[in-house]
């Protein structure tokens, strides 16, 4: 293996034993979104010896090009022989009417599927692909939006969602680090 691939596993496999993240029989349901996080968080995890399983959420959004975003996790799981599960809906129009912002509306949805679906399955632990770089923006824009100090704690670790506990494996890479171990 690469030099970038061994330090970013190893970087993954500390983050994930420090938060007490995963044990080594969690089933995990990753939140795969098709971009370079979700990818190499999927790599990683399976690299890790973690028995995965492949969540999808297609937002109908980009003139369909989130289809085929939704097509390509498919194949991805398939070529890894991974079980994989997938929901879609007009989020962007749903969004509308909800008094929420897109993001946030998505946000829910998106996480309302991934917690069905791992409760589902029987899968223990919902992981997300959110990193450092993720952590530093969102300061940014709670700071830039008036945030009290209790809200500038930022993405946690590890979390709760809908009933399902939620990990972020990755959340102490910086992005040039994933992008470095995809390339490797």
């Amino acid at each position: 293996m690469s030099k970038n691939i061994d330090n970013a596993l190893r970087q993954i496999s500390q983050t994930v034993q420090s938060y007490a993240m995963l044990e080594p029989a969690d089933r995990v349901l990753v939140a795969v979104s098709g971009g370079p996080d979700s990818m190499c968080l999927l790599h990683a995890l399976i690299m890790l010896g973690y028995p995965a399983e492949v969540a999808h959420f297609d937002h109908q959004t980009r003139d369909g090009e989130s289809a085929a975003d939704a097509e390509f996790v498919r194949a991805v799981a398939a070529e890894r022989n991974l079980p994989f599960h997938t929901d879609s809906r007009p989020v962007e129009a749903e969004a509308r009417g909800s008094g929420l912002s897109f993001e946030e509306y998505a946000r829910r949805v998106r996480y309302e599927f991934l917690c069905r679906t791992a409760r589902a399955r029987g899968c223990h632990v919902v992981a997300t692909g959110h990193n450092a770089d993720d952590v530093a923006e969102t300061l940014l824009l709670r700071l830039i939006r008036g945030a009290s100090p209790k809200g500038l704690a930022g993405i946690p670790p590890v979390g709760q969602a809908d009933g399902a506990r939620v990990v972020r494996p990755l959340i102490q890479c910086r992005r040039q680090d994933i992008i470095a171990y995809l390339d490797a």
